[in-house]
């Protein structure tokens, strides 16, 4: 008999991901960040309901996210480091921003693929996601040979911050503009990180073409995307990153190393060339 567990447990991955979100907005990781509590402290503390407060805490260790040592329940070190609000590396507003919003879109994607996309709110933009690839950018690139960089559509300031630290004479520019009207600073290197995947293909290729025109010769445009690999069957994560452009954006998808060779190409760019960051994020790098 062919084992139909994959199936079953692919089908209500849910619960474990909504269990997940839902201990990031109760703050679990938080009230656990000076110490072990047993389970009826953490449950007076998250003014949880005594019906289903074990289980919940249980299944968080269950799942490898706390951990219970007789009956104190402690953080691992994991969600010590990027769940706890007071860290450095909290990544839990994205988690919160998953659960309070994304998650009811990504129950209309029937309908997206049916429709080919949902009304996107205005205003709202494309959730922030973490970003865990900035280390290894902040590696695979010689910072230290330009003399200006340019962060294009960037949602937040992380890379330039590093930056900063690290190369103090290096010019930096957040761009804060709109990528498709207003003029694009004359930097040395133009960085897209998660940019142009959330853009239709006319918008990714004009895109293309005003980072070529504002780059000197010799200039660097830098690009990290979820690539699809471009047999199209295994880096899930960048596909469902596409699902997810799609009931996200109004025309956006992710695209593979093939696509954007041939789009780059065509605005002009050389000597293009790919690298990976992480196990599912790559950087693009093209010369003009």
């Amino acid at each position: 008999m062919i084992d139909p567990q994959p199936l079953l447990h692919l089908g209500f991955a849910y619960w474990g991901s909504r269990t997940l979100l839902a201990a990031v907005e109760l703050g679990v990781f938080t009230e656990l960040g000076d110490g072990g509590l047993d389970g009826e402290q953490l449950r007076e503390r998250l003014d949880l309901h005594p019906r289903a407060a074990r289980d919940f805490l249980d299944s968080l260790v269950a799942m490898g996210l706390l951990q219970r040592i007789g009956e104190r329940y402690e953080n691992t070190p994991v969600t010590a480091h990027y769940l706890d609000r007071r860290s450095a590396d909290y990544l839990g507003d994205v988690f919160e921003d998953s659960g309070e919003r994304l998650f009811a879109r990504w129950a209309g994607l029937t309908d997206a693929l049916l429709a080919g996309g949902v009304p996107v709110i205005p205003g709202a933009g494309i959730s922030r996601l973490a970003d865990p690839s900035l280390p290894a950018l902040l590696h695979a690139y010689p910072w230290h040979l330009v003399a200006s960089v340019a962060d294009l559509g960037a949602q937040d300031d992380g890379l330039l911050a590093e930056l900063n630290d690290r190369l103090p004479d290096v010019e930096l520019l957040l761009f804060e503009g709109d990528p498709f009207t207003d003029e694009l600073p004359p930097a040395q290197v133009l960085v897209l990180r998660h940019v142009l995947h959330a853009w239709n293909l006319p918008e990714k290729r004009m895109l293309l073409d005003r980072a070529y025109r504002a780059l000197p010769a010799g200039g660097e445009l830098l690009i990290t995307d979820s690539l699809i690999d471009d047999d199209r069957r295994d880096n899930a994560f960048g596909l469902l990153m596409s699902l997810n452009m799609l009931v996200e954006t109004a025309g956006g998808f992710d695209y593979t190393r093939a696509d954007a060779t041939e789009w780059l190409t065509a605005a002009g760019f050389r000597d293009i060339r790919v690298e990976p960051l992480t196990e599912v994020e790559s950087l693009i790098i093209a010369t003009k």
